[in-house]
């Protein structure tokens, strides 16, 4: 009798979990009311990244993507011209069909879901 080999079981691969890089927010943060960026706090990084206004506004920078990679932003930013916060994004009013689409509509901003990323449920993790 010729005894067929067994066929080797097939292993679907899995995606890999869909995160992503954690990275510094691209708008200016007002900052001692000045508008800067994440780059104009690299040389005392050390000095600024113990703020946490910064360390979540830089998380990649002040090596916190663990502790603010997936939160807002606690300051004042700078969205075209305008200095606001995330609070401003979510409204401050009572949730209603209108502010919900304003917040949709600004969360497909990329610069605004890296810096509202709570807000936005833009989550992200370290490299």
């Amino acid at each position: 009798p010729v005894v067929k080999p067994t066929e080797a079981p097939v292993v679907k691969p899995t995606d890999p979990p869909s995160t992503e890089v954690c990275e510094d927010s691209n708008l200016k943060i007002v900052y001692s009311k000045k508008n800067r960026t994440c780059n104009s706090f690299v040389k005392k990084k050390n000095k600024f990244c113990k703020e946490e206004v910064i360390m979540s506004h830089c998380p990649n920078l002040c090596e916190a993507c663990d502790q603010y990679g997936s939160k807002d932003t606690k300051g004042k930013f700078v969205f075209k011209g305008e200095r606001v916060n995330c609070k401003w994004v979510r409204g401050d009013t009572v949730t209603t069909h209108k502010v919900l689409r304003r917040m949709t509509n600004l969360c497909q901003d990329d610069d605004m879901k890296n810096t509202c990323r709570q807000t936005c449920g833009y989550f992200c993790e370290s490299e």
